[in-house]
């Protein structure tokens, strides 16, 4: 799993400079730090109960610097307990909130598996309050491979804003908020490659699997609610 991470995390440094990620639907940075979003989506990682990783990290100094210039009223932090018993939108949204972004503008979405369901699951989120403006803020390497799946299941634009590491390089909050894990920990977890064969798990990814004829009500039946 690390050796994953350091991967992930040397592909999303040098994408961020590759000229490949300005085909991503959206305006990028630039124009995005001109525009004040509804909410904002941040995909969840998954998190080992102890320390979070690099991948964790960045993502949540990039959610916070959008905070802190205010270009998001709310957040929403997405995933389910996917490969380890930690929900991953539960254990961001404590970071997050832990680091400085009020809890009041912190939205949890806890049952995403895959990163396609990460964005349909926040839409209906956001369709269900009425949010209009909507970006996906992440690591260039997650941002390029969702870039053909928003375009089929949304008729209008998101954005994407990118993690820029010269940016949060140097912001304060660089280490570790102590957070209870316990609080996100799911009891009777079993782990995705158990529960699903691996073709499955690439059908799921590409998001074959979503029922997109759920209404909003029987979407929100399936969402949990955390003690924070």
């Amino acid at each position: 799993m690390k050796f994953k991470i350091l991967v992930v995390t040397f592909l999303a440094l040098i994408l961020s400079s590759c000229s490949m990620i300005k085909h991503h639907p959206g305006k990028g940075y630039a124009a995005a730090s001109k525009t004040r979003y509804d909410a904002v989506i941040i995909p969840g990682f998954p998190h080992d109960g102890k320390e979070w990783n690099d991948v964790i990290k960045f993502r949540l100094l990039w959610a916070l610097h959008l905070y802190e210039n205010n270009l998001s009223h709310y957040f929403i932090f997405s995933g389910g307990a996917v490969h380890s018993p930690y929900n991953e939108g539960y254990i961001m949204a404590m970071y997050a909130a832990k680091m400085g972004i009020p809890k009041e503008r912190i939205i949890i979405e806890p049952e995403a598996e895959h990163s396609s369901e990460n964005i349909y699951y926040s839409l209906k989120i956001c369709e269900e309050k009425g949010f209009k403006k909507i970006a996906v803020a992440t690591d260039p390497v997650q941002g390029f491979l969702l870039t053909n799946y928003t375009e089929r299941i949304r008729n209008t634009e998101i954005d994407f804003i990118n993690i820029q590491p010269r940016r949060i390089r140097y912001m304060k909050h660089c280490d570790e908020p102590r957070i209870n894990t316990a609080l996100a920990f799911e009891e009777n977890f079993v782990p995705l490659k158990e529960r699903k064969k691996y073709w499955d798990r690439k059908k799921a990814s590409l998001g074959l699997h979503i029922d997109y004829g759920m209404k909003i009500q029987e979407f929100l039946k399936y969402t949990k609610w955390f003690k924070w």
